[in-house]
């Protein structure tokens, strides 16, 4: 029974083959994926944003005065209070680059004069400088550290590591390293290795990720789940997709825990190659193991299948629909779908998906959509259809004067004068002129209709007139 536009009230899913994976090839992971979500503080954002908006609200010269009066919030030292914050403020137009150095010099002097000795307050301020791009505050915790008389442990030496790499100073990062090579009780931990890693990850370095990774074993350490997001997120940004896949199959290996940053890497990777059997099988055990959609990973796939025209896949994500909250997202879900099948020339598909559609209260993205389905009318020679469509949506979506021109053009090869005409007055309604030239075609169209002319060759669609 063909699907018809109005009225469908049922979801209407393709069959789809899901590709199996390798054996073994994830069967070290199942039993792992059953990972708590990160505790989150419910108050840091709200006490992130009061002391955002009282430093924004006062002169440069008051900074610290105004962190002073603050009390109980600048007692905290953790980092994930401390980057929004700087991060905002350096963001923000309001505000000059001064205001986070400011920030970051009175963090430092208020542990000189509590005279705080504890290695890793130190350290949190260095990679707090390091992750606003101020290598010399970093630079100088460090030196004010030492002359303190406080000896840095691995932990600081791997906050400044961290602060030049992110310099672009990966020179002195390396110098560090060698330091603490040469250094008894701070030599280089796994944390040390992870930090140089991150470093060539962000610069999309194959070489240097492999180098290091292999010197990190040599080392004696076992990567973790950081090592093989630094890692499989550099490849990936490398475009070095192959190199990514023996990562992400060493790390299953080995027994470690993905995070969602590294799938979603992996995803992409997958994705932008177009491995189809690939995307299947880790999606679907994601899925099976009750990870959460992550949009990221939703549009790269569904851009794949699109791509390819695998509508009975891009149907299988749509299924998803009621576990995404991005209704952009949704829409372009939908749109591509109803493109596929008009592309294909399937009709009852076009019209089942567009009823589908707009009973989800997505609306068409863009007019080449409405055209590519006025098209598929046209090859089908479904003239009345196509006024039920036309009718169906006239109060949802308003046709662009490129989609007029497409009906005006082809109902006048079809020789439909009737509807030309309809086309020609709903224009008028809608605001857009006619030009001259409809005009003419019209009358010539007329003539024909009466019998007094033989073809249609004197409608000349290049005569039509865009609106100024």
């Amino acid at each position: 029974m063909a699907r018809t536009l109005i009225g469908a009230s049922h979801h209407f899913l393709k069959p789809i083959s899901i590709f199996r994976a390798p054996d073994g090839f994830f069967h070290i992971w199942r039993s792992m994926l059953h990972v708590p979500p990160c505790p989150q503080n419910a108050n840091g954002s709200s006490l992130v944003n009061i002391l955002f908006t009282k430093l924004v609200d006062s002169d440069d010269r008051d900074i610290k005065s105004v962190l002073d009066q603050q009390g109980n919030l600048t007692l905290r030292s953790d980092t994930l209070f401390w980057e929004p914050l700087l991060k905002a403020l350096k963001s923000s137009a309001s505000t000059s680059s001064n205001r986070v150095h400011q920030v970051l010099e009175w963090k430092i002097e208020k542990l000189l004069k509590e005279s705080n000795r504890d290695p890793r307050e130190w350290a949190r301020q260095i990679c707090l400088a390091g992750r606003v791009n101020n290598i010399q505050l970093a630079v100088k915790a460090f030196s004010l550290m030492e002359l303190q008389q406080i000896k840095p442990n691995a932990t600081v030496f791997n906050s400044l590591i961290y602060a030049y790499g992110f310099s672009n100073q990966i020179s002195r990062a390396l110098s560090l390293f060698e330091v603490m090579e040469r250094t008894e009780n701070c030599r280089p931990t796994l944390v040390t290795y992870n930090t140089i890693i991150s470093i060539y990850s962000h610069l999309g370095d194959p070489h240097n990720l492999q180098t290091w990774h292999e010197a990190c074993k040599r080392a004696g350490f076992s990567p973790n789940a950081d090592t093989f997001k630094y890692l499989i997120v550099g490849f990936v940004r490398a475009d070095r997709y192959d190199l990514m896949d023996l990562s992400f199959k060493e790390m299953i290996s080995c027994g470690v825990t993905p995070s969602m940053t590294t799938l979603e890497a992996v995803m992409e990777g997958f994705c932008k190659k177009g491995l189809i059997d690939r995307i299947k099988e880790t999606f679907k055990f994601m899925m099976e193991e009750g990870w959460t959609v992550n949009e990221n990973i939703v549009r790269n796939m569904f851009q794949v299948y699109a791509k390819l025209r695998r509508v009975a896949d891009m149907e299988e994500v749509l299924g998803m629909e009621k576990t995404l909250e991005n209704s952009q997202l949704i829409s372009e879900i939908h749109n591509k779908i109803v493109k596929a099948y008009a592309l294909s020339g399937e009709l009852d598909d076009v019209e089942f998906s567009v009823g589908r559609m707009l009973q989800n209260g997505a609306i068409f993205s863009c007019p080449k959509v409405v055209e590519a389905i006025i098209s598929c009318y046209f090859r089908h020679k479904a003239y009345n259809r196509l006024g039920l469509f036309l009718n169906r949506i006239k109060d949802v979506y308003k046709l662009a004067y490129t989609t007029y021109d497409l009906l005006l053009t082809e109902y006048a090869k079809a020789g439909q004068y009737e509807k030309l005409q309809a086309v020609v007055e709903r224009m008028k309604e809608v605001g857009f002129t006619p030009s001259s030239a409809i005009i003419r075609n019209l009358q010539y169209l007329e003539q024909t209709e009466k019998g007094e002319l033989k073809d249609f060759t004197g409608f000349n669609r290049k005569s039509i007139e865009s609106p100024s």
